[in-house]
């Protein structure tokens, strides 16, 4: 999984891959969109307040580190979009948490600041 960031002063960051995916290491500053780049597809997510990720790992002491579904999140009002791929059937699935609840009933860090302008948009290729 990798991804480019938009930023509201039209400059953007290229995010890593799902072993490094170098979310900390972004700038600081409000989020225009966000393009997700993962196993074939392309996930456009834009005009929301704030924006997340997790990418889960299990590691198996003979074979290495296996990648679990990754969750792309975006927060509109009290409510976050947590939109999960599955490896198995190669497509995203959807589901709405709460704000602060997001993550197995809590919240998750790392979330970053969007700007909410405009109807919120998400693309799927």
């Amino acid at each position: 999984m990798s991804y480019k960031v938009e930023f509201i002063d039209n400059t953007s960051f290229i995010g890593g891959d799902v072993d490094n995916s170098k979310w900390n290491e972004m700038p600081i500053k409000p989020i225009k969109k966000i393009t997700y780049f993962f196993a074939g597809h392309k996930i456009l997510l834009e005009n929301y307040e704030a924006y997340n990720h997790v990418v889960e790992h299990t590691l198996f002491i003979q074979k290495g580190t296996n990648i679990l579904n990754p969750t792309l999140m975006v927060k509109k009002g009290n409510n976050v979009l947590k939109l999960t791929f599955d490896r198995q059937k190669s497509e995203f699935g959807y589901n709405l948490a709460d704000w602060g609840k997001e993550w197995k009933g809590k919240a998750h860090p790392g979330w970053k600041e969007g700007i909410f302008k405009g109807k919120p948009k998400i693309e799927y290729f």
